[in-house]
């Protein structure tokens, strides 16, 4: 997982998230805000990483205003694995999970940018694995029959160039750590 360089941070689910700036204005953390130094905090349900009902409220803990955020990042590249973007504050990494309705339409964009990253990275490796020649054709021709599975519904070369620098980002960073092993 990228994010903290603290091993002994604890895990936590938050479900019924928004993430906002300390007027409680929502934020998108595509905007670069944490990375401008700006501070952001969440509110939602905390909850155990283990909860058998990871996107309810029941057992969670309302929060409002932690953090502040120190970071975001995303894992589950791995093949078998469902993408899941975190952030992580002085206390915990948080693994985000089912947004409030009203931070829905700003988290959407991150959320398809991480499920697009991990096909892109499945497709390179698999070709990889195969020593088989992959054009861009065939590529974003996998990547759109998988799209579904990770969420997206209306793929199109248009989404996947939109967020190709990020996507570039992600996908260098996870060939050169699977060459490398």
């Amino acid at each position: 997982m990228e994010g903290s360089t603290e091993e002994d941070l604890q895990q936590a689910l938050i479900t019924k998230f928004v993430l906002h700036d300390r007027d409680g204005h929502l934020v998108n953390l595509t905007w670069g805000l944490i990375e401008e130094g700006k501070t952001v905090y969440f509110s939602g349900y905390i909850k155990g990483v283990f909860d058998g009902k990871p996107h309810s409220t029941d057992n969670g803990v309302p929060v409002i205003m932690g953090g502040p955020v120190q970071e975001f990042w995303s894992t589950g590249f791995e093949a078998g694995e469902q993408p899941v973007i975190g952030i992580t504050t002085k206390q915990a990494d948080y693994y985000l999970k089912e947004p409030h309705n009203t931070y829905k339409p700003l988290i959407q964009e991150l959320t398809e940018r991480t499920a697009l990253s991990k096909l892109v990275i499945e497709v390179i490796k698999e070709a990889m694995m195969h020593s088989s020649d992959l054009t861009y054709d065939d590529g974003l021709e996998r990547v759109a029959d998988r799209a579904q599975s990770v969420g997206i519904d209306m793929f199109s070369e248009e989404v996947l160039l939109r967020h190709a620098e990020a996507i570039i980002n992600q996908v260098v960073r996870n060939i050169l750590i699977f060459i490398i092993v």
